[in-house]
């Protein structure tokens, strides 16, 4: 208990579950623990209902999650410019948040204060970018605003940016190559076949967030 108590002071107040896990190691949360808090309405303030919680612990499987606890995630201590050295292409994902190079030494809790930007949420994102093992999904359906907010970035970030930029390149070879050259019209074509995938993709996607709230609130009226 203790332990808990000084890491609720230290990082703040647990916004979902699976922060709760990651937060504290194992041997202070184990199965017989966590089953406790749970039925002694000890998690309550959390999102979802007890049933619920049960079901996000059930499927974090006790090695995934020793996976978790051993994988370098960043954390709100983490010091941004080590994520960025580790892992470049997150640079894309911070231009979403309108954080640009020139963070200098400061961690992730100091640059989301100074920016007003949700730090539970902004740690999730990344992770979810870095590992494809990370599950955060209860912190993102517990932010649907900022999940929401960042998902139209996403969007504008591919339409306005990413999918004009290749076609521009792809046209600019093709005038520039005198001689007929078939692969670079298969290239082209198959490019345009991805771009359908994608803006139907960023279509689908753009729902998700009201289509999970939605969902959470059936399964918590049952």
């Amino acid at each position: 208990i203790e332990a808990i108590v000084d890491e609720r002071e230290r990082g703040g107040k647990f916004e979902s579950m699976h922060d709760f896990m990651m937060r504290l190691n194992s041997k202070v949360i184990n199965r017989h623990t966590i089953e406790n808090f749970i039925k002694a309405g000890a998690l309550d303030s959390m999102p979802g209902n007890r049933r619920q919680k049960m079901l996000v612990y059930d499927s974090m499987l006790y090695n995934e999650f020793i996976h978790y606890m051993n994988t370098e995630l960043v954390t709100k201590d983490t010091k941004l410019h080590d994520v960025v050295i580790s892992e470049p292409a997150i640079i894309a994902v911070l231009s979403r948040f309108d954080i640009t190079l020139g963070i200098g030494d400061n961690t992730v809790r100091r640059i989301c204060d100074e920016r007003g930007i949700n730090s539970s949420f902004f740690v999730a994102t990344l992770n979810a970018f870095i590992d494809d093992e990370y599950s955060g999904n209860d912190i993102f359906l517990a932010h649907k605003k900022e999940s929401e907010a960042f998902l139209h970035r996403t969007g504008n970030y591919y339409l306005r940016f990413l999918i004009p930029n290749v076609e521009q390149h792809f046209n600019l070879l093709i005038r520039r190559n005198t001689a007929v050259n078939s692969n670079l019209e298969l290239m082209r074509n198959f490019f345009g076949e991805v771009k359908t995938d994608i803006l139907a993709a960023l279509s689908c996607e753009s729902q998700l967030p009201s289509r999970a709230l939605c969902h959470y609130r059936a399964e918590e009226g049952h």
